[in-house]
C-alpha cells in the first residue's frame, strides 16, 4: 500500500474511533442557522443563543427546536410552529407570535413582555417564573400550562382557556381575565389585585390564599372553587355564584354583594341599589 493511503486510511480509523476531534458539531449548527433562515424549516435544530431580534419566522417549522437564550425581541413570528421547543430565557419581548403553535413548549424564565400571543396554542407549555407583563393573551390557550411564579401584570387574557393550570404564587395585579375559563385551575396565593374577572369561570379552581382585593368578580362562575383565607375585600362579587364554595377564614369585608349565590344557595342582595 503505497504511504499516502496509509496515512489517510489511518486518519479515517482514528477520527471514526474519535481520537481526532470532529468540529462537525459546530458546522452543524451554522448549517442549522442557514437552513432556518434560509427556509424558515428546521426540526429538532440547535439554534441555541442566536440573534433573531427583528426577524421574519412567520410561517416556520420548528419542531422541537432549541432555541434557549435565543434573541428573537420584536421578531414576527405569527403562525409559527414550535411544538415541543425550548425556549428558555428566550428574550421574546414584544414578539409577534399570533397563532403560535407551542404545545409544551419550555418557556421557563422567558421574557415575553408586551409579546403578542393572541390565538396562541400553549396547552401544556412549562412557564415557570416566565415575564409576560402587558403581554397579549386574548383567546390564549393555557390549557394545563405550568406558570408558577410567573409575572401577568396587566396581561390581557380575555377569553383564555387556563383550565387545569397551575399558577401557584403568579403575579396578576390588574390583568384582564374576562370571560376566561379557568375551571380547576390551581391558583394557590396567586395576586390577583384589581384583577378583572367578570364573567370568568372559576369553577372547581382553587385559590386558597390568593389576594384576589379590589378585584371584579361581576358574573363570576365560582361554583366548588376553594376561597379558604383568600382576601377578596372590596372586590365586586355582583351576580358572582359561589355555590358549594369554600369560604373558610375569607376576608369579605366591603365586598359588594348583589344577587350574589352564596355557598349555601341563598342569595345575598345586601349592596343592590
Amino acid at each position: 500500500m503505497k504511504p499516502q493511503i496509509l496515512i489517510l486510511s489511518t486518519l479515517v480509523l482514528f477520527w471514526t474511533l474519535g481520537i481526532i476531534p470532529s468540529y462537525a458539531n459546530n458546522e452543524d449548527d451554522q448549517d442549522d442557522e442557514d437552513k432556518l433562515r434560509a427556509t424558515k424549516i428546521c426540526r429538532e435544530c440547535d439554534l441555541s443563543g442566536i440573534n433573531l431580534n427583528n426577524d421574519d419566522l412567520i410561517g416556520a417549522v420548528l419542531p422541537n427546536a432549541d432555541l434557549s437564550d435565543v434573541g428573537m425581541s420584536h421578531a414576527v413570528a405569527i403562525s409559527t410552529y414550535l411544538p415541543r421547543a425550548d425556549l428558555s430565557d428566550a428574550n421574546l419581548k414584544r414578539a409577534y407570535l399570533t397563532s403560535a403553535y407551542l404545545y409544551e413548549a419550555n418557556l421557563t424564565d422567558a421574557n415575553l413582555s408586551m409579546a403578542y400571543l393572541t390565538n396562541a396554542n400553549l396547552t401544556g407549555a412549562n412557564l415557570t417564573d416566565a415575564n409576560l407583563t402587558e403581554a397579549y393573551l386574548i383567546r390564549v390557550n393555557l390549557r394545563e400550562a405550568e406558570l408558577t411564579e410567573a409575572n401577568l401584570c396587566d396581561a390581557n387574557l380575555t377569553n383564555a382557556i387556563l383550565s387545569s393550570a397551575i399558577l401557584l404564587n403568579a403575579n396578576l395585579p390588574k390583568v384582564n381575565l374576562s370571560r376566561a375559563n379557568l375551571n380547576d385551575a390551581n391558583l394557590t396565593n396567586t395576586n390577583l389585585t384589581r384583577a378583572n374577572l367578570t364573567r370568568a369561570n372559576l369553577t372547581s379552581a382553587n385559590l386558597t390564599g390568593s389576594d384576589l382585593s379590589e378585584t371584579d368578580l361581576t358574573g363570576a362562575n365560582l361554583s366548588g372553587a376553594d376561597l379558604s383565607e383568600t382576601d377578596l375585600s372590596e372586590s365586586n362579587l355582583t351576580g358572582a355564584n359561589l355555590t358549594g364554595a369554600n369560604l373558610t377564614n375569607a376576608i369579605l369585608n366591603s365586598a359588594l354583594t348583589c344577587n350574589t349565590t352564596m355557598p349555601d344557595g341563598t342569595v345575598d342582595n345586601s349592596d343592590c341599589k
